[in-house]
């Protein structure tokens, strides 16, 4: 499949996404999928790094959690507590891996450090990030800005997990690339 089909694609994708969001009657996904479309599209516009196999299977995995928050949020599935509870813990451990993928892939994109760095600054941005968010919902939820309930705390340990997962992959594949590629020579 070229580069190119892939790029449209997404694009087709994240527009299908926005309606589907409005037919589900959540409109805070439109951030979400506004956020990935654009955050996406200023990687692809990086022609000499984006087009590559390994960032065009990332694409793919953006449009994939993408799928996942759309289903997961849906609400029309009558799962039972317990299993939404699970789905949300998912989606925050899938959460973590996708946006420390994306983080990652601008400080490579647009920074000279090295790949190790990288993944310990995408790791580290993306935990501060998360607990912020948690703060800043806790002040738009009217609750103690600083006091983290127990939601919270497991949103910020699927975040630690999932952060912990992306940086064993990207630290294999980086490792395996290299073998390959020494490998070649």
């Amino acid at each position: 499949m070229s580069f190119g089909l892939i790029n449209w694609l997404t694009r087709c994708f994240y527009l299908l996404s926005l309606f589907i969001v409005y037919l589900i009657k959540v409109p805070i996904l439109y951030f979400y999928i506004l956020f990935f479309f654009i955050s996406v599209e200023v990687l692809v516009l990086q022609k000499g790094k984006s087009e590559t196999s390994v960032f065009k299977f990332s694409q793919l995995i953006f449009t994939f959690f993408v799928s996942y928050v759309l289903f997961v949020r849906a609400s029309f599935w009558g799962f039972s507590e317990q299993t939404n509870y699970n789905l949300n813990t998912i989606e925050h451990v899938l959460f973590a891996m996708v946006i420390c993928l994306l983080i990652f892939y601008y400080f490579s994109f647009f920074f000279k450090i090295k790949i190790l760095n990288s993944i310990l600054w995408s790791a580290l941005l993306f935990n501060f990030i998360g607990l912020i968010n948690e703060f800043f919902q806790n002040y738009f939820q009217g609750k103690h800005l600083f006091i983290l309930e127990e939601f919270s705390i497991k949103d910020l340990k699927a975040n630690v997990l999932g952060t912990i997962i992306f940086m064993v992959i990207i630290k294999f594949l980086t490792v395996r690339m290299s073998v390959l590629n020494s490998v070649e020579k």
